[in-house]
């Protein structure tokens, strides 16, 4: 019987009642199943706990890399973590003979102390281990888990998911480890408690992750990785980041996300989450392809020592940051994690917000921005524009978004700028979350509300002027009225005026109702590479090696055309895509409908591409009609192809 950790809370309300029952009683009788469950049934109780290196920072608040003085190292709770109970018990194979087995018998999530308790199902008389696993659950909904990966080949292993080892530590319920016997145990006759301490280099084995575990004497002692604190480190940041802030994976819904760390191990892209699985094909667990990332552990890269980010929570931060950002599925552009300045509207949000959702946790305004292996040889404070140009900075330049980010976060703590390592402590990243909330602009459109355009900086601003709710931790209203956002949003060029005003479509075409190419052609636009700028690709190539190549990815503001249009019949067209020039070899225009980047439809050069498209109306209730959003974009990561009309063809059949 496995007891999943959610039904601690309502054991625990049961236990209480029956104990004030009783009392109140004194007489009261148990019943044969109670007496049954004490003698057979016994509980194990304890503390996960960890060391955790802290970052250093000079005089100046600013931070130069991890302490290295034991001395400052702390010891704080494992939270979040999962810890499964194993005892010896006989099972039935299929040819009928009975064997041994460790099987799983009940498993326990650590508190916001580390404490967990296992108890239902744990039987006395049984050899017993307890095992603390490398995955975590969040906190908050939705209750996503992160799991750390052990694989020796780390992400770009040829194995699939599933398939793929995890880190955990094993303790026989009378306190013993062993290194020689990969399950140490003990027979469990009383209720005990079984502590975990894991400090800075202790071993990890690194097995797979089943419900059960051979009972064999020769059974071979597995792999151990002499990671120590980081494991806990890293999985508590996601937890941290959880509680703070919100959803650390990049999902709206419960979703299993995979990080790979090795001690030792890196790849070329760093510190990152594939945030299209599809890319990754190992990744698909025999129903969906889950998110999977991996956490630079050192190591050197063509003799570039790379740096360990186990337990740097600015470098994390601002990857769950994005991961939060994204996972709400409010805008359709993947961020690359770099901070561009002429992005599109929605992406912009995604990466500056990033970024201020990491300074703001952090409380403090630096990111590292250095290669090798310290980061933080170099930092870049958010808070410094001075070399981006005027056009640089406005809606559309992640940087002025983190950046004003932070003032809106200082005038809500009481501090006023710049502040310092005095009073930065101040401020609150959790009374921000409204904010980070992604919200369309809509309108009501006969008895239904429909959204009038993207997500934007615009969009955001104007939640702070929002009446305060049960699930908000400050009144953001009375920090930001318009006499506070216009004069602090003009030192960042994004004008406001009211948020009335801040709701209106700003980015979105509207392309009209009932679409008909044939009889009124819609109207053509300009896509413009003007502002691209190329960064790095990784990939692997055929021999599973990762490779890196320039390109562009083509997300800035002038790539990309938003539109929406309604449909009160349903109706069938033959969709095509014209371009004046025609589009080089290699580019192409991609149009995603509704936000479905999974069934984008591609119009390549060089070819007369027609999809048939069935498009939904309402014709139960004409007044009333089905909005569609299209988002339309060039597509060119290795050829910069000059402004170029697009026109969209919804030629209809019926």
């Amino acid at each position: 019987m496995v007891v999943r950790h959610y039904g601690l809370r309502a054991c625990a309300a049961m236990l209480l009642a029956a104990f004030v029952l009783g009392a109140g009683l004194g007489c009261a009788k148990k019943s044969l199943a109670e007496k049954a469950a004490e003698s057979t049934e016994f509980k194990i109780t304890g503390t996960v706990t960890y060391t955790r290196v802290p970052m250093h920072y000079d005089a100046n608040g600013v931070p130069t890399g991890l302490e290295t003085d034991p001395a400052l190292f702390t010891t704080v709770p494992a939270r979040g973590l999962k810890v499964r109970v194993f005892q010896v018990r006989k099972e039935t194979l299929p040819d009928y003979t009975v064997k041994n087995v460790w099987t799983l018998v009940a498993q326990a999530t650590t508190s916001s102390t580390g404490l967990y308790t296992a108890t239902l199902g744990v039987l006395k008389d049984y050899l017993t281990f307890v095992e603390v696993e490398g995955q975590m659950t969040q906190p908050t909904t939705p209750a996503s888990t992160v799991t750390l990966g052990a694989d020796p080949d780390g992400i770009y292993s040829t194995k699939q998911i599933i398939d793929r080892p995890v880190y955990v530590i094993r303790k026989s319920i009378d306190g013993s480890t062993s290194t020689t016997n990969a399950t140490p145990a003990a027979v469990g006759t009383a209720d005990v408690v079984v502590n975990f301490d894991i400090g800075l280099n202790d071993p990890w084995m690194v097995v797979l992750p089943t419900w059960w575990v051979p009972y064999e004497s020769s059974f071979p002692f597995p792999e151990t990785v002499a990671a120590g604190s980081r494991i806990p480190a890293i999985l508590d940041t996601f937890y941290e980041f959880n509680n703070n802030i919100g959803n650390a994976v990049p999902s709206s819904t419960e979703t299993e996300l995979t990080m790979h760390y090795r001690p030792g191990l890196s790849t070329r892209r760093g510190t990152f989450v594939e945030w299209r699985p599809t890319l990754l094909p190992k990744s698909f667990d025999g129903s969906t392809y889950r998110y999977m990332g991996s956490i630079c552990g050192g190591g050197t890269i063509d003799g570039v020592p790379q740096p360990d980010d186990a337990y740097d929570l600015a470098t994390l931060y601002a990857l769950m940051g994005r991961n939060a950002i994204l996972g709400q599925g409010k805008t359709n552009i993947l961020p690359t994690g770099v901070p561009a300045t002429s992005l599109a509207p929605d992406l912009a949000l995604v990466e500056g917000f990033g970024d201020a959702i990491a300074v703001t946790l952090l409380e403090r305004p630096y990111l590292p921005s250095a290669t090798g292996s310290n980061r933080y040889a170099t930092v870049r404070d958010v808070r410094d524009l001075s070399g981006l140009t005027a056009s640089q900075i406005g809606p559309f330049s992640a940087p002025a978004i983190t950046a004003l980010t932070w003032e809106l976060a200082l005038i809500n703590g009481g501090i006023a700028s710049p502040g310092s390592t005095a009073n930065w402590g101040n401020m609150t990243a959790l009374n921000f979350t409204r904010m980070y909330s992604g919200n369309y602009p809509t309108m009501t459109s006969g008895t239904s509300t429909v959204s009038t355009d993207v997500t934007s900086i615009y969009t955001q601003l104007a939640r702070l002027q929002e009446d305060k709710t049960s699930s908000d931790n400050s009144d953001l209203k009375t920090f930001f009225g318009d006499g506070v956002l216009t004069p602090l949003c003009a030192r960042f060029n994004i004008p406001w005026t009211t948020d009335d005003d801040a709701i209106l479509p700003k980015y979105t075409v509207n392309w009209g109702s009932d679409i008909d190419s044939l009889a009124t052609p819609l109207p053509s636009f300009t896509l413009s590479m003007s502002a691209a700028a190329k960064i790095k690709r990784y990939f692997l190539d055929e021999s599973n090696v990762e490779q890196v190549a320039d390109y562009y990815p083509n997300n800035s503001r002038g790539e990309v055309l938003y539109a929406r249009s309604a449909w009160s019949l349903d109706r069938s067209y033959n969709f095509r895509v014209t371009t004046v020039p025609a589009l080089p070899a290699g580019a192409s225009i991609e149009v995603v409908i509704d936000g479905d980047i999974a069934n984008a439809y591609l119009f390549p050069s060089g070819t007369a591409t027609v999809y048939t498209l069935a498009v939904k109306g309402n014709p139960a209730d004409l007044t009333t009609p089905n909005w569609h959003r299209f988002r339309v974009r060039m597509l060119s990561p290795t050829t910069l192809v000059s402004d170029t009309q697009v026109t969209i063809h919804l030629d209809k059949v019926n």
